[in-house]
């Protein structure tokens, strides 16, 4: 999840990525970005559709934008975006509604607070939503992924459709991306699975669900093994808890 925090005071942006990564680490969500911004202009500088799946907003700001105008400015292009105004006041609450904020958090906030929203906002649900903008622009639901590999300065999306994408990355950069996201792990070099889409682990291969075989190397044997093996547990819980409807991760 790629998330953005406005706030003009460092600490208190701080203690909220802190809080995010701990709070969202406890509820399977991965985190792939926070970026902090001490003012609604430089937000908005560095803003475009998309490039965010959650913003936070301090409303109170002394200088230019505070973050209802921020939000409203935010609304004119994008509609879907997540935001959640923290504030010390509920003065701005009516304002709030008027940009279709998804949640209000009071400072001081604590860790319930933060876990609160992630169940109020459905967090772990968005996780089928979760996507990737590639190099040509083109928007790749990271549910539509099997595995990918690497070869030539190339990378290779193998997807659910059969279909096969050919981008040219790095492969660290790559790994880099993707790794960040929960349900995907490096199982051999340059090869990335996505633990949703495994059927089963045969001796040292993953069988897929397109019945690809993909090798898990000798060295990573044991904690992809160990990795799996948690990752079916806590799929099984979860399947208890809400069903089989949603999409598992890590």
């Amino acid at each position: 999840m790629r998330i953005a925090i406005i706030d003009d005071r460092k600490t208190d942006s701080e203690y909220l990525s802190e809080m995010i990564y701990n709070c969202f680490r406890e509820s399977d969500l991965s985190v792939s970005l926070i970026t902090a911004f001490d003012s609604g202009e430089l937000f908005l500088q560095d803003y475009e559709k998309g490039k965010y799946d959650l913003i936070f907003l301090d409303i109170y700001m002394p200088e230019g934008n505070n973050g209802i105008e921020t939000a409203r400015k935010i609304r004119e292009t994008d509609s879907n975006v997540k935001l959640v105004f923290a504030t010390v006041s509920n003065e701005f609450a009516s304002e709030s509604y008027a940009v279709a904020a998804s949640y209000y958090l009071r400072k001081p906030f604590d860790h319930a607070d933060i876990k609160q929203m992630i169940t109020r906002l459905h967090l772990t649900e968005q996780v089928t939503l979760e996507t990737l903008t590639l190099p040509n622009g083109q928007i790749l639901p990271l549910r539509s992924i099997v595995y990918t590999s690497f070869s030539g300065h190339y990378v290779t999306i193998h997807l659910i459709s059969g279909e096969q994408l050919h981008i040219r990355y790095t492969q660290r950069d790559w790994e880099n991306l993707l790794i960040a996201f929960p349900g995907f792990i490096l199982c051999t070099k340059g090869i990335i699975v996505n633990l949703n889409e495994v059927k089963r682990l045969k001796a040292t291969l993953f069988v897929m669900n397109n019945n690809d075989y993909v090798p898990i190397s000798r060295r990573k044997y044991r904690a992809v093994k160990q990795t799996y093996s948690d990752f079916l547990i806590k799929k099984a819980r979860r399947r208890e808890n809400h069903g089989d409807h949603t999409f598992s991760c890590l």
